[in-house]
Formats: C-alpha cells, sequence, structure tokens
C-alpha cells in the first residue's frame, strides 16, 4: 500500500493512506502534527469531491475521489470523551482538523452508516488523526 494517496483535489491535498495509530486530544494533535494535520477546509474538500459510502466488513468510511477514482478508508474508531470513556468504537469515526472555530472548539469530520459531516467538538475529547502531505498554514478558504 503506498503511504500516500492523490485524490486528484483542486487543493493539491495528498491523503495518508493510513491513520497514526491511537487517540489524541486536538491540542497534542495540533502539538505533535503541527503541519500535517489537515484544515477542516481540506475535510469539506474531501465531501464535496468524493463519495462516501459505509463499510460494514471493515467497520469505517471509503471516500472515493469523484475526480481521479483514487480512495482512502478511515476506521471508525470511536471516540475517547474528556473522562477517559471510549464510545461508538466501530459504529462512528471521528478526525480532528487542526483548525479551530470561533469558540474555542476544535474541528473534525465524523461519519457513521450513511452519513459523513463536519462538526465542533469539546478539545479534551480524543479523537483519531489521518494526516495530509499538504502544510496546513497554506489552506485556507
Amino acid at each position: 500500500m503506498p503511504e500516500f494517496v492523490d485524490l486528484g483535489f483542486p487543493s493539491g491535498t495528498i491523503w495518508k493512506s493510513a491513520n497514526e495509530s491511537g487517540l489524541y486530544n486536538f491540542d497534542s494533535a495540533v502539538a505533535r502534527f503541527t503541519s500535517q494535520l489537515p484544515t477542516i477546509y481540506q475535510y469539506l474538500e474531501l465531501l464535496e469531491n468524493c463519495t462516501y459510502r459505509w463499510d460494514e466488513k471493515r467497520k469505517g468510511a471509503v471516500f472515493v475521489s469523484n475526480i481521479n477514482g483514487g480512495s482512502i478508508f478511515m476506521p471508525a474508531a470511536g471516540y475517547r470523551d474528556c473522562n477517559g470513556n471510549m464510545d461508538l468504537v466501530g459504529s462512528n469515526g471521528y478526525y480532528w482538523s487542526c483548525t479551530l472555530d470561533g469558540s474555542g472548539g476544535g474541528s473534525y469530520i465524523f461519519f457513521y452508516q450513511g452519513i459523513a459531516t463536519t462538526s465542533i467538538g469539546n478539545r479534551c475529547g480524543g479523537r483519531s488523526v489521518r494526516l495530509v502531505k499538504t502544510d496546513c498554514s497554506k489552506i485556507m478558504p
């Protein structure tokens, strides 16, 4: 499997083919992966330029590019709440971006069977991380 996948996006964003291991709170994800953590705009580009489908066998989301047919699989690793409790493993996926919203929450993409969208959450919660080759600071709306 290649380390990165080019989905042909207008921004030039190239996605890593696998997750980083473990779950991270927002601040530790940003500190550890600063320039490779996608912005919320890169996740929106993923949603706008891919067909989403749930993979029941592997328990996760497949995003297939409408531009070049490339694809990435994102496991539904669930999340860890601010008290350290795990929930929704195998049924939902949550992935941090490097983008803060106006109220100080962290932005992320989430998905489950039939739905893939973005949201904002408390930064102390643990979420998955999928990296990109593109520097976060260079992708603006």
